[in-house]
């Protein structure tokens, strides 16, 4: 059973720091496809989201982009 993320937010939070979904599956050490199934509304496991979170954690925002989103 998986847990299904808010996309707007994943994306958003993607977006914050310059990554595209290779990136954070990259950081988060998980598969493309996994965060292609996270961005479509998909579920996805609880430790999949654990390290997307831990990789969202551990990159900071870049600077001055939230004004970009509208943030």
């Amino acid at each position: 059973m998986g847990i299904i993320l808010r996309v707007d937010v994943l994306a958003r939070e993607v977006a914050r720091r310059g990554w595209n979904h290779a990136d954070l599956a990259r950081a988060a050490g998980i598969s493309n496809a996994t965060v292609t199934a996270a961005h479509a509304g998909r579920p996805v496991s609880a430790t999949s989201i654990s390290r997307i979170a831990a990789a969202l954690n551990a990159t900071p925002p870049l600077e001055g982009v939230d004004a970009l989103l509208g943030e």
